[in-house]
């Protein structure tokens, strides 16, 4: 299942794929597009939607409190 996120609080590119690297651990694969301010995560089909929300928050916010993932609709 693929899945698209805006993501909101990310200074520098650095970071982003710092946190990338990081997010991508948890699941098949992850790309953050820091320029568009996006996020598409790529899980197992056997998470759901909302699972894999709050895995990548829970990993964003211990990364830096200030970053904020979204589901884009």
């Amino acid at each position: 299942m693929r899945l698209r996120f805006d993501i909101k609080g990310i200074d520098c590119p650095h970071c982003a794929l710092k946190l990338e690297k990081m997010i991508k651990d948890k699941f098949e694969n992850a790309v953050i597009n820091f320029a568009a301010s996006s996020l598409v995560i790529d899980a197992k089909d056997t998470l759901c939607e909302e699972d894999v929300f709050k895995i990548a928050s829970d990993i964003a916010f211990n990364f830096d409190s200030n970053v904020k993932i979204s589901l884009r609709d």
